[in-house]
């Protein structure tokens, strides 16, 4: 009776371990997917202190920072700033905040509202005095605080 105990317990343990040796190939595969990549100015990055981050529907990770906008592809990155005189560029090169809302339009925040056209690769820009856009641009923040937020 005891024998029969210690080879059920052998066998037990035996296929235990098996099913680890087999099982641990797959795990520590599954964890080398992952990348991670450390962007920096070196890389195209307009600035090192990053302000927002976003991954759009459409697979770019957006990167707001006091110097720009950067849009990454996996493999090359697209700086925006502002363009003197170009009023479909950025009002100024600080992003502090990137989302996109349900019909896939993208949004940037900074001392404008800016949504991306992504059909002309530039922006319009939305601010409350055309004149003088910018001042006062704390309505920017309010405005987002208040439609991001809370989805109104």
């Amino acid at each position: 009776m005891v024998a029969v105990l210690h080879t059920r317990l052998f066998v037990i343990t035996l296929s235990a371990e098996l099913l680890l040796l087999c099982i641990s190939p797959i795990v520590f595969a599954q964890s080398s997917e992952f990348q991670f990549d450390h962007l920096t100015t070196k890389d195209g990055l307009s600035h090192n202190e990053v302000l927002a981050i976003y991954h759009d529907s459409r697979g770019f990770m957006w990167f707001g920072t006091r110097e720009g906008l950067n849009r990454y592809d996996g493999h090359t990155i697209k700086t925006y700033g502002n363009i003197r005189g170009d009023t479909t560029s950025l009002l100024s090169n600080k992003a502090w905040d990137i989302r996109e809302d349900r019909n896939g339009n993208l949004w940037i925040a900074g001392e404008a509202l800016h949504k991306y056209d992504r059909d002309n690769d530039n922006f319009v820009r939305y601010s409350p005095d055309p004149d003088n856009p910018r001042r006062p641009h704390g309505w920017v923040r309010r405005f987002c605080e208040r439609v991001w937020d809370t989805g109104r």
